[in-house]
């Protein structure tokens, strides 16, 4: 009885094993399907006319030329929070030379390219062109005019371009160039002879600009594009240069500093930085300091205000909410 028992295991060895081994040879199997199933599948690629909605956010566009080519100017979104600069696309005859040269909007970018038609610096046959490209790199041209500046609405659907050969006029165009308005100094209350116009920024469906005369800001302008209407506001009694001034679009109130490194003073004076509302045409005081030094002011929002500080180092703030009401 032990030996028949001994035989039928010895008889079932040979079964389990095959049965294991059957096993292992079915999941090998099906992890290797599994394996090339998933490297068969494609990455989804985003069509080229879909591809501006693959790149979101704010980031600053960085300009540099292409060593290989000197024509070339490789593209970098800067995302200043995290402080990340990524390659983006490579182009030719950007004008990397103007102050403000490209923009990123709503995962379109923008810039401005410089044709000469010729090689010879002296050449005065040139103008300058916005172009506006995809994320695939596909690009058109919207506009053109010579000493070109722009600025392109938050969401993307207007574009400011101001004409440097005509310094006191400037066009609002759409996205793919058609003109909607054009403002010319004649239409800007204040504007007037060797004065230039400056555009600051966007704030919603409303443009900000400046008109300079030299280094000191005249006038300040608000065009509304909604109603197609334009405010504006002459702060050239306060003597405000570009560098010591910053505006708060919601409340319409500029800060700025009286320090001016262009003006001399036999003795030493005081420096002052204010705020204005410029609907009321209030001013407040809001730092006297005992040396003369820069504030740069900044708004950190709705009513705070950054500046540099007079009798330290660093920077500090100061609240400004209620301060108009005292």
């Amino acid at each position: 009885m032990v030996k028949s028992k001994q035989k039928l295991k010895a008889a079932s060895l040979p079964l389990i094993l095959l049965g294991v081994l059957a096993l292992l040879g079915a999941s090998v199997a099906v992890f290797f399907y599994l394996s090339s199933s998933d490297e068969n599948q494609e990455t989804p690629v985003v069509p080229a006319q879909q591809k501006s909605a693959a790149v979101r956010g704010s980031y600053d566009v960085h300009l540099k030329q292409d060593p290989k080519d000197p024509r070339m100017t490789i593209v970098y979104l800067y995302d200043a929070k995290a402080n990340v600069e990524t390659r983006f696309m490579t182009l030719p005859d950007v004008y990397r030379d103007d102050y403000h040269p490209a923009e990123f909007v709503e995962g379109t970018l923008y810039v401005i390219r410089r044709t000469t038609g010729s090689d010879n610096p002296a050449n005065t046959n040139w103008t300058d062109e916005l172009w506006e490209y995809d994320q695939s790199a596909a690009g058109s041209k919207v506009y053109s005019a010579k000493g070109l500046d722009f600025r392109v609405s938050p969401d993307g659907k207007e574009i400011a371009v101001l004409h440097g050969d005509t310094a006191g006029s400037f066009a609002l165009i759409d996205s793919v160039g058609n003109v909607l308005k054009i403002l010319a100094g004649k239409d800007l209350r204040g504007f007037g002879q060797g004065k230039m116009l400056n555009p600051l920024f966007w704030h919603g469906g409303v443009l900000w600009l400046t008109a300079n005369q030299g280094p000191q800001i005249t006038d300040i302008y608000a065009f509304d594009t909604a109603v197609m209407v334009l405010s504006a506001y002459p702060i050239a009694d306060f003597g405000v240069i570009l560098n010591e001034s910053a505006v708060e679009p919601a409340s319409r109130t500029l800060a700025f500093g009286d320090y001016n490194p262009d003006v001399e003073h036999a003795a030493p004076r005081m420096s002052t930085l204010s705020v204005y509302d410029l609907a009321t045409k209030k001013k407040v005081v809001i730092v006297a300091a005992t040396v003369s030094r820069p504030f740069a002011p900044k708004w950190v929002d709705g009513s705070t205000v950054e500046y540099n500080d007079p009798h330290g180092s660093g920077r500090t703030t100061f609240s400004t909410f209620g301060i108009f009401k005292k």
